[in-house]
């Protein structure tokens, strides 16, 4: 009797079960992988762009077509959660902090870690490189940038609340910029949760693209409840005479979206006023703190002009201690900071509720 071979799932497969379904969070991570590039990004969908060689890479490291969280969390912590860790992820530690630079607090959102974490990043490591999310000129569309000095990163400071394929631009640092064939500088990237999980699964995939990781050094995650359409945020706005151009920073807090030019407040709208253009596929993540990363940043549980940092692994943890150590940084024990990790918990609690319900939470 002959053994029946299974088939191995290639991009219609992606296309069918994932892309035409919205579950497709727009991480990158398909193009990233494809060995003839021939999947690009197209309004923030993925699109075969060439010919498909039917390798099934872009299946295989999909975040979405099936994420095993036991597995990960043993190939990435070692172990598996505990009761205590089923909402926030497995860590060893929980800060408030800020960063301690004029400039960096001056252009970031809340208390300026992510950026100064990276800093700190380039500076402890020669030749590295960070993916951040910038924006296409002239817009608030965010694209991957390979940014590798100081000034890079903070240009590309702030939230942006609509989705980037960040994951190309981890492919764009540790293939396309490495062309001196010396180079051994190590790679960090910031990103959603989403992203994070792209990264992670990239790790135990069947398929591994071993070229995309072996310069990987630090993940760092970013709280996310929800991310808009950008096409339809862009609508919306325009829709109410706000000329994105204009726009000098967009922040959610307090359960309101705030649009700014300069210090202005040009836009202040209850953020349940805005399902209609929030992604579905945000709609079914259950991962609000960035439960895969090295260490997770959001301003959630911390006082107004500081972050929340939860250090998860020994590279979050060494990367902390370099800010601190080269004088970017101040923290504090969480458990003196209000209102604290409860907060953090109930909004990752909410969000697992409402994956599990398949419906939007006001």
């Amino acid at each position: 009797m002959s053994q029946q071979v299974q088939r191995v799932k290639v991009w219609g497969n992606l296309l069918t079960e994932v892309v035409r379904t919205n579950a497709c969070v727009s991480c990158g991570a398909c193009a990233a992988v494809c060995p003839v590039l021939s999947i690009a990004f197209v309004e923030d969908k993925p699109t075969l762009a060439s010919v498909c060689i039917g390798c099934g890479m872009c299946y295989s490291n999909c975040p979405r077509a099936g994420f095993d969280d036991s597995a990960v969390e043993q190939t990435v912590f070692g172990r598996n959660r505990t009761s205590k860790e089923n909402y926030l992820g497995i860590y060893q530690s929980i800060y408030s902090g800020r960063s301690k630079d004029r400039q960096v607090l001056s252009k970031c959102q809340d208390g300026g870690m992510a950026t100064s974490l990276l800093i700190a990043f380039l500076n402890a490591h020669a030749g590295s490189r960070a993916v951040v999310s910038s924006l296409e000129q002239g817009t608030w569309h965010p694209i991957p940038r390979v940014a590798t000095s100081r000034d890079e990163v903070l240009a590309a400071a702030g939230s942006k609340y609509t989705p980037s394929p960040s994951i190309e631009g981890v492919r764009s640092a540790s293939l396309e910029y490495r062309r001196d064939s010396s180079w051994v500088g190590e790679i960090a990237l910031v990103g959603t949760p989403c992203q994070m999980r792209a990264m992670r699964k990239m790790q135990v995939s069947e398929y591994s693209p071993t070229r995309l990781l072996e310069n990987e050094r630090l993940s760092v995650g970013l709280f996310c409840f929800e991310t808009f359409d950008y096409k339809s945020l862009k609508t919306y706005l325009e829709g109410r005479k706000i000329d994105l151009k204009g726009i000098t920073r967009m922040e959610i807090k307090g359960g309101r979206f705030r649009v700014f030019r300069e210090s202005e407040v040009v836009h202040d709208v209850a953020i349940s006023k805005l399902d209609d253009i929030v992604r579905p596929c945000c709609l079914s993540c259950t991962d609000f703190t960035a439960e895969f990363s090295d260490i997770s940043l959001g301003s959630a549980g911390s006082p107004d002009g500081m972050n929340t940092i939860i250090v998860r692994t020994e590279k979050g943890k060494q990367i902390l201690d370099a800010a601190i150590e080269q004088g970017l940084v101040e923290i504090r024990p969480m458990a003196d900071t209000e209102p604290g990790i409860s907060e953090i918990a109930r909004l990752a609690r909410m969000k697992k509720n409402r994956a599990k319900k398949g419906t939007s939470t006001d």
